[in-house]
């Protein structure tokens, strides 16, 4: 079975050899299509090999709930379109789409941990915020007025509807290109056109959908979270001259297709600007824009909450950090530690991701019986996250993002190798973690020396960061 790296490698040296990312190859028509499906199609390559499960509980759709679902469903939706509107608004110079997976803050309110500092600081009142429902439904209260993208939707549903687009045949014929590449590669039969063919049409229906919008808000300066599969509205932005700037909001490595591209390559999709962490992140990759248009600017939500737990005491604490994509396996390892040598005096905590929230009872058999049987314990959001980084002696996961804020809380840190653990490699080879194989038992020590990454991993003084990197990038236009 391949692993990730190989997977990475091969969709590299295909769109090489294939030129996907050249309009001569395909055309430009085809090269958007592929921008848009290279991150969706490597995903599909890592489940159907068996290396990666899906990473989020998955939004149902209205004809699988039951009658009262649908009720509260469609209400929620008309309250949306008439009172969370993002077509009625005063005009803002800069437009937020929000991270709708939010974290109820100790004032009640629900917060974004990627904008809501910027938002702040920036004022308010410049901002227009927008956010897509998570599992279809929106946290509430929120610190600042949010409005909804359910009209984007319904324009977007309505295209589908009304408007079949045809899949011109620049666009067959790479996708039967990729598919054959692919296919021969893995020696396995991966239905990849259908998979292309679905995207190609929905980006021209997002397309629509954004340009029209933007063109009635006529923004100045776009921020978001997690570009890949935002690439229509990247592109409807750059046709309207909107400056669109991408804030990290998790791990970026050599391995990941939202980010790397082969030397020299250019993808027009991507963000005019990426704010990243730290000086860490900046090199890690072959990114496709130029490196001047990535800025250190550091992790304000992160800077925020380490002050609050800089004097909390560090105790004898596994914080085991889970992600869907390796979550039953990971689970599968810890509870076999259970039976071996972990010493009575460690406390275990299982820390899920919010995204198996509503599925680890059933997914995660045996992790269940053993939280059951009291030789666990398993939660979801009943302690900060930062709590636990703080107080725990040592963290253990796969590649969560999680862990290099424990790293930042100085935890002592393992990482499993499991499907996705090469992400960390440059981290082993600096000696800020310890891989272990899957067949190895865990040895934690008391008295280990606590590597220090300084602030290469997260920037401080971010607001003077953000700040210069505005004017940078204002001047520029």
């Amino acid at each position: 079975m391949p692993n990730v790296k190989q997977i990475t490698e091969l969709m590299l040296q295909m769109e090489e050899d294939l030129k996907l990312l050249e309009n001569e190859s395909y055309g430009h028509n085809a090269k958007l299509v592929w921008e848009f499906s290279r991150f969706f199609i490597t995903e599909q390559i890592k489940r159907n090999q068996g290396i990666q499960s899906v990473s989020h509980s998955e939004e149902k759709k209205l004809t699988q709930m039951i009658f009262r679902d649908k009720c509260i469903f469609v209400l929620s939706f008309i309250k949306s379109l008439l009172y969370f509107n993002p077509f009625i608004s005063n005009r803002k110079k800069v437009l937020v789409l929000a991270n709708p997976r939010r974290k109820l803050d100790n004032h009640g309110f629900y917060e974004d941990i990627y904008t809501d500092e910027i938002i702040r600081f920036l004022g308010s009142q410049k901002c227009l915020i927008v956010e897509h429902p998570y599992l279809g439904e929106h946290f509430m209260p929120t610190r600042y007025r949010v409005r909804h993208m359910e009209m984007l939707k319904l324009l977007i549903y309505l295209h589908k509807k009304m408007i079949s687009p045809a899949i011109d045949i620049q666009i067959k014929t790479m996708a039967h290109a990729v598919e054959v590449y692919i296919s021969n590669a893995i020696n396995a039969q991966v239905n990849i056109t259908k998979t292309i063919y679905e995207l190609a049409k929905r980006f021209k229906r997002e397309y629509f959908a954004y340009y029209l919008w933007l063109k009635i808000l006529h923004p100045k300066v776009i921020f978001f979270v997690c570009g890949y599969g935002k690439e229509p509205l990247i592109y409807a932005a750059k046709k309207l001259k909107t400056t669109t700037i991408e804030l990290q909001h998790g791990v970026i490595t050599d391995y990941h297709l939202g980010y790397v591209v082969n030397r020299n390559a250019f993808k027009e999709t991507f963000a005019d600007s990426l704010f990243v962490f730290g000086d860490y992140w900046k090199d890690i990759s072959y990114y496709p824009i130029n490196r001047q248009k990535i800025f250190s600017i550091g992790y304000p939500y992160f800077s925020k909450e380490k002050l609050l737990y800089k004097d909390v005491a560090k105790k004898n604490q596994l914080l085991i950090l889970s992600q869907g994509t390796i979550g039953k396996k990971l689970s599968e390892y810890v509870v076999s530690l259970l039976e071996k040598n972990i010493p009575n005096n460690v406390q275990l905590i299982y820390k899920l991701h919010p995204g198996e929230f509503e599925r680890w009872e059933s997914d995660y058999s045996e992790l269940f019986l053993a939280q059951k049987s009291g030789l666990i314990n398993v939660i979801t959001d009943e302690v900060p996250l930062y709590n636990l980084l703080a107080e725990s002696r040592w963290q253990m996961g796969v590649n969560s993002t999680s862990l290099f804020e424990g790293i930042g809380f100085n935890c002592i840190t393992y990482i499993l190798k499991l499907p996705g653990y090469e992400y960390m490699d440059r981290l082993n080879n600096a000696g800020l973690v310890t891989y272990i194989d899957t067949e190895q038992s865990l040895s934690l020590e008391i008295n280990s020396a606590v590597p220090d990454a300084g602030n290469q991993l997260f920037n401080e003084n971010w607001q003077g960061n953000f700040k210069q990197a505005m004017r940078t990038i204002l001047r520029e236009e």
